[in-house]
């Protein structure tokens, strides 16, 4: 009979929740205890130890006799007790480890101050989820009470759902009532009378600002593309529609499609492409930069075309609303391991899922993403390939043959990472496979898998990997990475009927606005006529020692931030 097969017998709940049990495993741990310490009765404690290891038996032989009806020998008895022994040992020492490494007031000071600010900016979410949030706020403040790595791990992803599911409701941002009382706070009732006309005068100058920076954008895009006048025109009079449509700044649509444009792709195509990237801009709350690399990473790495490139934001953020995990972190962990991922036959949705479940335990989807790579490449024998990245390696990994004589081995021939064909298997197929039959090998042979698999360093991202294949999380994810078509942009209408988006929206048609009221042509002239006037008059400086008699017909005003051009008086 397998040891998985005895506990089944047994019964989860009796082995977790038995006084009795539960005594006398305490009794046997504290006489370990007491075996290891100076100046005691070695001999009485290893008796008492002793006994307690019977008792034990015993308690396991009865449970097993009122489940199954069946007895169990005194061989197999002692047999399971020794090897359930050593499992509650070394559970309670990773229970231990895990208390001993406490957080630092001064994070949890931190982390608590970021979630009351992340409070103040949504009082809509604060309206239905306020209780929830208040209560991680408390106890992550409430220095009174310990708190090790675990908990804080565990409280952190309470607040991530409670982010997400805010996010899937519709609760991000600040309610009406509760902007207007801010920008009361801010301002001061003075504002009122005053407000209109300063906001004016605030706008009118910011123009020559906003030409500049359209201007800047624009002349990015000349560099890497080659096309007439007139198509120049065309992208700008489609970007503005597109900027004012998405909510976002019409220099930033601008300039990802500058770096869409820079990595290769058609001035056509980088503009579709700028349009995805804006979404994922928004409802992944990322920057313009890594809405662009992101993407691109993903796309060379599993041969995505641009016509499909959506399916990317899809599936970024339909995980990143279902599950504790941000779309804008499993984007970083993406980027980091897609490539490595694809080279070991794992597909976009299977890499993301294996993100997700695993992220979800470790809390960091870049350093998830890291391990993948890393744990992909040691599984295909890249010996070379590890050590220039500066991992640590030994002989265990020098050739694929070798790695897959060890797993096979190890698995008890439970896994092999070749196929009937003699191809390489999906990576993803191979650790969910790993995870099926975990269980049932050794302590032994599952820490040299673990170290054969993920290195010495690795090993708890990778326990984490296997776990959340075997919770189903990653399963999933998987289905949900794979029915995702259309979520980035129902997300994004969702966003555009958001405060934030109104506010977006309504810069990007005063961008706009300012281009048509102050174009970049009659700028530079101004801006020429600025320069030239400076020259001449740093020239008469120097030859006649005259100044007054200039300035007294003429001044010089700044319009704008970076410009200074003539006036008359």
């Amino acid at each position: 009979m397998a040891y998985s097969d005895f506990k089944v017998g047994i019964g989860v709940d009796f082995l977790t929740s038995n006084a009795d049990l539960q005594a006398q495993l305490n009794r046997y741990s504290k006489n370990l205890k007491v075996n290891a310490t100076v100046g005691v009765d070695f001999t009485k404690a290893q008796v008492e130890a002793k006994d307690a290891a019977m008792q034990i038996q015993k308690i396991l032989q009865q449970a097993y006799k009122n489940s199954t009806g069946n007895n169990l020998s005194d061989k197999d008895a002692q047999r399971y007790t020794t090897r359930y022994l050593r499992e509650y040992i070394n559970m309670t020492q990773i229970a231990s480890n895990a208390n001993n490494k406490l957080v630092s007031d001064m994070a949890r000071i931190s982390k608590g101050e970021t979630w009351r600010k992340w409070a103040d900016n949504n009082t809509k979410a604060m309206k239905k989820f306020g209780t929830e949030i208040n209560e991680c706020i408390e106890r992550v403040r409430n220095l009174d009470v310990a708190m090790n790595k675990n908990d804080m791990a565990a409280l952190e992803a309470q607040f991530k759902q409670i982010q997400s599911n805010a996010r899937q409701t519709g609760l991000l941002g600040m309610a009406a009532k509760d902007r207007l009382t801010n920008a009361w706070e801010k301002f001061g009732g003075w504002s009122l009378a005053t407000g209109s006309l300063m906001a004016v005068w605030t706008k009118i100058r910011e123009i020559p600002k906003n030409v500049y920076d359209i201007d800047t954008a624009m002349t990015n895009l000349y560099k890497v593309t080659d096309e007439t006048s007139e198509r120049y025109n065309r992208f700008l009079d489609s970007a503005i529609e597109r900027s004012e449509r998405l909510g976002v700044a019409l220099d930033g649509l601008i300039t990802q499609t500058s770096e869409w444009a820079k990595l290769g792709y058609s001035l056509d195509d980088a503009e579709k492409l700028s349009e995805y990237s804006a979404i994922y801009k928004n409802v992944g709350e990322v920057d313009d930069k890594t809405a662009v690399s992101d993407m691109v990473t993903a796309m060379k790495a599993f041969n995505i075309e641009a016509s499909d490139a959506i399916k990317i934001i899809d599936e970024l953020n339909i995980l990143g609303n279902k599950y504790a995990v941000s779309s804008a972190d499993l984007g970083d962990g993406l980027s980091k391991s897609a490539s490595a991922m694809a080279t070991a036959g794992s597909s976009m949705e299977k890499t993301l899922a294996m993100l997700t479940g695993g992220s979800e335990i470790t809390q960091s989807a870049g350093e998830f993403g890291n391990m993948l790579k890393v744990a992909s490449m040691r599984i295909r024998g890249m010996k070379g390939e590890l050590e220039a990245l500066g991992e640590e390696v030994d002989d265990s990994v020098d050739s694929i043959s070798k790695v897959q004589t060890q797993i096979l081995n190890l698995t008890h021939g439970g896994v092999n990472i070749f196929d009937a064909e003699g191809n390489f298997r999906d990576y993803y197929d191979i650790m969910e496979d790993i995870s099926k039959i975990y269980d049932q090998i050794s302590s032994t042979d599952q820490a040299a898998l673990m170290e054969t698999l993920f290195g010495k360093q690795r090993g708890n991202q990778g326990a984490a990997l296997i776990q959340a294949f075997q919770s189903g999380q990653v399963q999933k994810a998987y289905q949900d990475a794979l029915n995702s078509q259309g979520s980035a942009k129902k997300e994004q209408e969702r966003w555009l009927d958001s405060i934030e988006a109104k506010l977006k929206q309504n810069e990007a048609a005063f961008q706009s606005l300012s281009n048509t009221i102050l174009s970049s042509n009659l700028f530079k002239y101004l801006v020429d006529g600025g320069t030239d006037f400076l020259n001449i008059l740093n020239s008469m400086i120097k030859n006649t020692g005259i100044l007054i008699p200039l300035v007294s017909g003429i001044a010089i005003k700044n319009v704008g931030e970076h410009y200074i051009v003539p006036v008359s008086i």
